[in-house]
């Protein structure tokens, strides 16, 4: 589990920072659970009671040192059947002087650094670097997550709405390469891979019945205006 910032432009309601976290499990590289929400402990409770309610059996967690983590994790996973350790970077002096002085320069990791927290994970395989290269994934294939960019989201819902389709196709349709297949196949959670077509068709499938009523729904609107103005119309005449 891990957190992706979403930068925003205006502090009004709707806006400000908002934050991708995402669960994935390490050997599939299945994303799944994601939720777009702020940095405050209540998001941290939905969004762990949501991956808590995705696993089944003894399960190894591994997180960042954020503390929306460590009492909401003990909450969803009670006190058995899990461990948790979170992993920490560790970061150097920049390589360069003008790696200090550039605006979103990242120095380089000098080491990182894995403590357990709950029963006994192995802190060989705590790692965050998962997820993290998910993220890497989102900010190059997603606008609106580039820095320095006027792509950023500015409206919250129609972020949420855009973000959901990006990890239905990273897990359904396109193949992994470490896996040689998609996160669904390898967790057994699909038989086969999508296609795009497969998708565009069961969105188009899903979306006919709101698009319907949609449009029965304006046609009566149109019926309702024109009766009015003919009403209208038969008023001034004296009819």
């Amino acid at each position: 589990m891990a957190i992706c910032r979403v930068p925003w432009a205006e502090k009004e309601p709707g806006k400000g920072d908002f934050w991708r976290w995402a669960g994935i499990d390490a050997d599939t590289k299945l994303v799944f659970s994601h939720l777009v929400g702020s940095r405050k402990n209540a998001t941290g409770t939905v969004f762990v009671d949501d991956v808590a309610s995705r696993v089944k059996g003894p399960v190894q967690i591994a997180t960042d040192k954020s503390r929306s983590y460590a009492c909401n994790i003990r909450g969803a996973f009670g006190y058995e059947g899990y461990s948790y350790g979170t992993e920490t970077k560790v970061f150097g002096e920049p390589d360069t002087i003008l790696d200090s002085v550039r605006k979103n320069g990242i120095p380089p990791i000098v080491t990182a650094e894995r403590k357990a927290v709950v029963g006994s994970p192995n802190l060989g395989t705590v790692t965050t670097s998962h997820i993290e290269r998910v993220f890497l994934s989102v900010r190059q294939e997603c606008t609106r997550f580039t820095r320095l960019t006027l792509g950023y989201s500015k409206d919250l819902e129609m972020h949420k709405r855009a973000m959901a389709p990006y990890f239905g196709v990273y897990n359904f349709v396109r193949k992994h390469k470490a896996l040689g297949t998609t996160p669904a196949v390898a967790a057994g959670v699909e038989q086969s891979r999508w296609t795009l077509e497969m998708v565009v068709e069961m969105t188009e499938t899903h979306w006919q019945p709101r698009h319907e009523a949609q449009k029965a729904a304006n046609a009566e609107a149109r019926r309702a205006q024109e009766d009015w103005a003919f009403a209208r119309a038969f008023a001034e005449a004296g009819i």
